[in-house]
């Protein structure tokens, strides 16, 4: 995931092949937190030349979060310092370095990976939540991670090999290729986890309006249309960095399940309302882990 600040993610993270072999390589000689030194540097310059992302961010200090006009500007630049760690700590984890995971509702995670139902895991785009496939003990109940398609090919080969270790397959979403939803079906059918992203809308999806920190905001159907037809469970998952060497993994089931006979729209919204809640949460005690480097709100 690079730093864009268009409304157009692109999905790819900064760099050449050969770059980021040549960073996996450094990483397993070096301590990470060299690298988060360059990092400090290096991020002044996307805060500069990539001036919407910048603006997004304050936006999102100021006026959703309320803080006064220096925190916010500071707030920008330690939000891009912590997204080059998120980075780099991925690469670390490709490069072997191992994390300390500090979980809470564990309990509920491992509950429900032990009964025979499929579930739901909605992901954001705050914090690492890749770093919960590559620390996550392994089960037999296999886990389907959905991903935008676009990143780079050495990018996804680290990731499918790191999460194939912990019975993690990564489906990889492809311009209008639908065959994915042939695939959550029949993993949901078999009482296997299925994790979507519920916060970023790719191209034009159907999307459902919630309230995100007290503002409107636009968030893709698919998720909840798919847990709401599969009348499922669903739950939240948010991987948020607490120091250079620590995550902290919030897992948190979401109540709203969809029964039988009730209208499918309306059940879709209350799991996406719910949703939204979680996710305003832990942004404001999470703030500058908020890696959406455009206008969110728009």
């Amino acid at each position: 995931m690079s730093i864009q600040g268009s409304a157009q993610w692109s999905g790819r993270t900064d760099g050449t092949p050969w770059m980021l072999r040549t960073l996996v390589v450094l990483l397993r000689r070096l301590d990470v937190r060299v690298l988060y030194g360059v990092m400090a540097v290096v991020v002044i310059f996307y805060i500069i030349f990539r001036p919407r992302g910048t603006k997004a961010q304050y936006h999102l200090l100021r006026h959703r979060l309320g803080f006064s006009p220096m925190k916010a500007c500071l707030g920008v630049y330690r939000n891009h310092y912590t997204f080059g760690q998120v980075i780099l700590d991925r690469f670390a984890c490709y490069a072997g370095k191992k994390y300390r995971i500090v979980a809470q509702g564990d309990e509920i995670m491992e509950r429900w990976m032990a009964s025979e139902q499929g579930f739901v895991v909605l992901s954001s785009h705050i914090g690492n939540n890749e770093m919960a496939g590559y620390s996550i003990n392994r089960h037999d109940k296999t886990m389907y991670v959905v991903a935008y398609g676009g990143e780079k090919q050495t990018v996804t080969d680290y990731r499918r090999s790191m999460f194939s270790k912990a019975n993690i397959s990564l489906i990889t979403l492809k311009g209008d290729d639908m065959s994915h939803v042939f695939v959550i079906h029949d993993a949901l059918t078999r009482g296997d986890v299925v994790t979507l992203s519920g916060d970023r809308v790719f191209g034009s999806e159907k999307t459902l309006t919630v309230n995100v920190l007290g503002a409107p905001a636009r968030i893709p159907a698919g998720p909840f249309a798919v847990a709401t037809a599969e009348g499922i469970k669903v739950m939240t998952l948010f991987v948020m960095k607490d120091s250079c060497d620590t995550y902290h993994l919030y897992f948190r089931p979401l109540n709203s399940i969809a029964k039988a006979g009730a209208n499918r729209r309306e059940s879709m919204q209350k799991l996406a309302d719910e949703y939204a809640e979680a996710l305003s949460a832990m942004t404001r005690k999470y703030p500058y882990q908020w890696f959406h480097y455009y206008d969110f709100f728009a």
